[in-house]
């Protein structure tokens, strides 16, 4: 199999940057994902280590090798599309088969890879149909099954699961986590869906407007965003973020006063006192009463009952609007006042100039 390595590649199409310095490594045998919002740059990178574009500046490498002007046909990358593009007048078989028809594999060995393959992603049964009669998680095996056929050394799939309805998609997660341990190929996913992502990969590259802002394993992302991008881009829902001002040991907006005295080592370290507080939906809790410090009054805005937990959206005195976690199937009462408390253990706050992390 093979690692995939950049080294500060750039990728400009016209006098729009896409990708600016990119820098990763994507280990061997490792399921890796590219998670970023449409137009980050992640169709663009997978393209780039398929040898369908070509880099401005910088190098990528396979398996320690210089591809830059590797033509496609000599990297041995597959790359499934978004599209998922199936030939229509051809059964599953031969969709699968065609791979190995090109390289000109002999009629027992396209057999025999054809069947490990359909065997292993359970698409027996429609190997000798059309694809005007698949489902959409049989086209989506089928596609993928004629990417991993021929075994080449890295697997590129570009949003794999996004043409597929929500409980298919469920599913597929775990489909795809198991052929990854079966196949014990390096696989690279992007996705804009951090479930997605937190789900399936070992590790994660947060693209953004063309950069890196982070890799790292999923609880490594969700504990500590190095930036607000991150913060905003990893959990379900997203980490709520508060502009404060830092004065003698407190954070303060108009709606609260927070004593972080435990963190003044860390905010010597902002360029002012403008910091942005960070916490997470399920680090807060809504209170009748006011506890006897760090919390703010907010009001009931909306809630939504999801079974095991309840999102409650509530409103602070400047307006904004807040994420809570709240306990299953209560009803919270709409314009409700209500006391938000803090679990000081599990902010976060980050220097409001640059966006990064400070603790």
């Amino acid at each position: 199999m093979a690692s995939v390595r950049f080294e500060n590649v750039s990728k400009s199409f016209g006098d729009k940057g896409v990708l600016q310095n990119l820098s990763f490594e994507v280990k061997d045998k490792e399921f890796f994902c590219i998670l970023g919002p449409p137009g980050a740059g992640k169709t663009t990178t997978l393209k780039l280590i398929a040898g369908l574009e070509k880099a401005d500046e910088g190098d990528i490498y396979i398996d320690g090798q210089r591809v830059n002007d590797l033509p496609p046909r000599h990297r041995d990358v597959s790359m499934q599309f978004e599209s998922l593009t199936l030939f229509p007048n051809k059964n599953g078989y031969e969709n699968i088969a065609f791979p190995l028809r090109i390289k000109g594999r002999p009629e027992s060995e396209i057999r025999e890879s054809v069947l490990r393959v359909a065997r292993l992603l359970r698409i027996e049964h429609i190997l000798d149909r059309e694809p005007r009669t698949f489902s959409g998680g049989e086209r989506q095996r089928v596609a993928l099954a004629r990417a991993i056929v021929r075994r080449p050394r890295v697997i590129l799939l570009d949003e794999p699961l996004s043409n597929i309805d929500a409980l298919l998609r469920l599913n597929m997660r775990v489909e795809l986590k198991r052929l990854a341990r079966e196949i014990g190929q390096t696989i690279i996913f992007s996705t804009h869906d951090q479930a997605e992502a937190m789900s399936m990969a070992q590790r994660i590259l947060v693209l953004y407007e063309g950069r890196a802002h982070q890799i790292g394993a999923p609880e490594e992302l969700y504990n500590r965003p190095v930036d607000t991008i991150v913060a905003k881009m990893i959990g379900s829902p997203p980490m709520n973020l508060v502009e404060c001002l830092y004065s003698d040991g407190k954070l303060s907006s108009n709606t609260f006063i927070i004593n972080v005295d435990k963190y003044t080592e860390y905010l010597a370290r902002a360029t002012s006192n403008e910091i942005i507080l960070g916490f997470r939906p399920e680090d807060l809790k809504l209170l009748e009463e006011p506890p006897r410090e760090n919390a703010a009054k907010v009001k009931i805005f909306s809630y939504e009952p999801l079974g095991a937990k309840t999102l409650v959206k509530v409103t602070t005195e400047e307006g904004e609007i807040l994420d809570v976690i709240g306990e299953p199937w209560v009803r919270y009462e709409m314009n409700k006042e209500m006391w938000l408390s803090f679990d000081l253990d599990k902010i976060h706050l980050f220097d409001k100039k640059t966006k990064t992390i400070l603790v």
